[in-house]
């Protein structure tokens, strides 16, 4: 298992961080897609703080972006959004992007967010066929694994996988994180791993809430054994969730 940690909008505390456990880091300030272009500097400037440091990700736009709406101009929009998010990517050199499938449940049928979606990400992919980085799809509002399974197994390219989030399942779905992992098996490739308390998406430490969380860490080795574990969470509370999974047994 790799262990990553999200910056959280504090790239510098967090690289140094990583260099000092030797963990990897998933870069978030160009979630604002305008960032790299009002400041220009950025991009060299993460390259510089990213050396060294293995795995690195990076998460790309998601703000209103809905890239399986019905409507051909916002897919649009979502596409140039996770286009430049792809062009970023690959200036900094990351192994592996995080893009959010945007699915709000019940506006609309399943199955036809399930073609549009599955249209959109084979032409995303094949604009982009020759990154290397591999592109991790992650559930926000999904009350249930279903659509977004279907969406990945649907595309069935080498590139693809699923970010579960498991914060976001324990406030927005009636399924429990290890349902969901049980279910999506090794079609996730990535995980976004805090706590809430069900009623909201807080990114508390890992032990501070009431996600399952040794049940989910325990279906996420056995069922999901290669997926990326990514602390989303800021550096103090990412050193006490450090020390949790230790104490754990989860890091030695």
């Amino acid at each position: 298992m790799q262990l990553v940690l999200c910056d959280s909008y504090h790239p510098r505390e967090t690289a140094s961080l990583c260099k000092s456990t030797g963990f990897g880091i998933e870069v978030q300030s160009f979630i604002d897609p305008t960032h790299a272009t009002t400041q220009p500097s950025a991009i060299g400037e993460h390259r510089a703080l990213l050396a060294g440091i293995f795995p690195t990700s990076l998460h790309g736009a998601f703000e209103d972006l809905v890239p399986a709406s019905k409507d051909a101009m916002i897919r649009n929009v979502a596409r140039v959004r996770f286009d430049q998010s792809q062009r970023v990517a690959s200036a900094l050199g990351t192994q592996n992007i995080v893009l959010h499938h945007g699915y709000v449940p019940r506006r609309g049928a399943a199955d036809g967010w399930i073609a549009r979606s599955t249209e959109f990400w084979r032409a995303f992919l094949d604009a982009h066929g020759d990154q290397p980085q591999r592109v991790h799809v992650e559930n926000v509002r999904d009350d249930g694994p279903e659509v977004l399974r279907s969406v990945v197994e649907t595309v069935a390219h080498p590139r693809i996988g699923l970010c579960l989030d498991v914060g976001h399942v324990h406030c927005h779905s009636p399924k429990s994180p290890p349902e969901w992992i049980r279910e999506l098996r090794g079609l996730i490739t990535y995980v976004h791993l805090h706590n809430n308390d069900g009623t909201a998406d807080q990114h508390r430490a890992i032990s501070d809430g009431t996600l399952p969380m040794r049940e989910t860490l325990d279906a996420l080795r056995e069922y999901a054994p290669r997926a990326i574990w990514a602390l989303e969470v800021t550096p103090d509370l990412a050193e006490l969730s450090i020390q949790w999974l230790q104490d754990n047994h989860y890091l030695p």
